[in-house]
């Protein structure tokens, strides 16, 4: 990441890295915490910011708090101790905080070496270690994140903060407008006798760079497959519901059993793509959260289940 290139916009570095910082930890709070952030509050810290400059409050009463530090050169002794105060006034101030972000723009230094009398060097790593330490000891029900250099850019780098690392870093992110461009330009030059639409193929790159450089400007077309997807489910409930009204199916062994476990993962799989269209509606956080990983896949086994007794032949000859 060039800081070199990081734009103020006349701001001191110092506030202008709060800024930028407290946007990205406001989107990854709501993609952190699906459904349970309650609300990001960022706090202004001319009379002192108690420790944190934005904070998040979950449902549940827990703090999540982000300190910003504008540590450009090595980390040394003096600015452990500055993140220590700020550690401490946040605990102090802020009762619920649960877990601390600690944001800064460089990634630490972890080169081992020894000085002239033999022992070795201490590093920005061994004190950022030394850091940690203290603050289980001295706040044990708090935890501790670094944001170093490479989490911000990997942050920056997920899906829907393309516009927000251009307006921090301007001419660092390619657009879909500008690519068009440079196409158009290729198309009507050297590619004028070597390029035929008729046998152009849209491929999984094509796709993925389509959804990278629109970012939320993909929001229509995904709410809309999200929006089809509920119907399909919702109409796959009430038929499945109404299987009760067969008595030849209910004297079947387990039939109810069946019923209820199918019924159980729709009205699950309905309840995710209700929060997934919430989501991609207008003026709603992005990125999705991430319910691929925290969806209960188990009841699909009872599905299938249900489908092999309606539809044997299909079992069968499958």
């Amino acid at each position: 990441m060039d800081w070199s290139n990081f734009n103020l916009y006349g701001d001191a570095p110092e506030r202008a890295f709060e800024s930028l910082t407290g946007i990205i930890f406001e989107r990854w709070c709501y993609h952190e915490y699906p459904s349970q952030v309650s609300q990001v509050i960022f706090v202004n810290g001319a009379g002192g910011d108690g420790g944190v400059e934005a904070y998040a409050l979950l449902n549940n009463g827990d703090i999540i708090g982000l300190q910003a530090k504008w540590f450009r050169e090595r980390i040394e002794t003096s600015q452990i101790s500055q993140i220590k105060g700020s550690l401490d006034t946040a605990a102090a101030q802020r009762k619920g905080l649960v877990r601390y972000v600690v944001a800064v723009p460089r990634d630490l230094s972890d080169v081992r070496r020894t000085g002239k009398n033999g022992t070795r060097v201490e590093t920005e790593r061994d004190r950022w270690n030394n850091f940690i330490n203290f603050a289980k000891t001295n706040h044990p029900g708090i935890a501790v994140d670094l944001w170093d250099e490479t989490r911000i850019t990997a942050l920056l780098a997920e899906l829907g903060s393309e516009g927000l690392h251009r307006y921090w870093f301007e001419g660092s992110v390619t657009d879909l407008e500008y690519l068009d461009l440079k196409f158009n330009q290729a198309q009507n030059g050297w590619l004028r006798n070597r390029y035929t639409p008729d046998l152009h193929q849209s491929g999984q790159i094509e796709q993925d760079l389509n959804i990278r450089l629109n970012g939320p400007g993909s929001y229509p077309v995904w709410l809309q497959g999200v929006t089809k997807m509920r119907h399909l489910l919702e109409d796959r409930l009430i038929a499945t519901n109404r299987l009760r009204r067969y008595p030849e199916f209910m004297e079947l062994p387990q039939a109810e059993n069946l019923i209820q476990s199918a019924e159980d993962w729709l009205i699950e799989a309905i309840a995710e793509q209700v929060e997934l269209e919430k989501r991609l509606s207008p003026g709603n956080s992005f990125p999705v959260p991430d319910f691929e990983s925290k969806l209960d896949t188990t009841g699909t086994g009872d599905l299938q289940n249900l489908i092999d007794v309606l539809l044997p032949d299909d079992r069968n000859h499958a």
